[in-house]
């Protein structure tokens, strides 16, 4: 899976899980950082985390990358959930 890009990989994550895996590593520091630069308590980023993959994996499927790139999609449900 690492050599799917990001797009790639948002369009497989309702089916495969490997997709999800990879998506995380690649973008779990990004969007820890972004929500504990808005947040300050560790519970509380913790928890903003794990609430904004999940809403990736429920929303992947309505990604369109002629829209723009896959991490300022996440980096949009990232903002819209914190």
């Amino acid at each position: 899976m690492d050599h799917r890009t990001d797009e790639e990989l948002l369009a497989l994550l309702p089916t495969q899980q490997e997709a999800f895996s990879e998506f995380y590593r690649r973008h779990a520091q990004r969007v820890l950082a972004f929500a504990a630069r808005r947040l300050g308590d560790p519970e509380d980023v913790a928890d903003a985390v794990a609430m904004i993959f999940v809403t990736v994996v429920e929303a992947a499927a309505g990604f369109r990358p002629e829209r723009g790139r896959a991490v300022a999609w996440l980096d949009g449900v990232a903002a819209n959930l914190i």
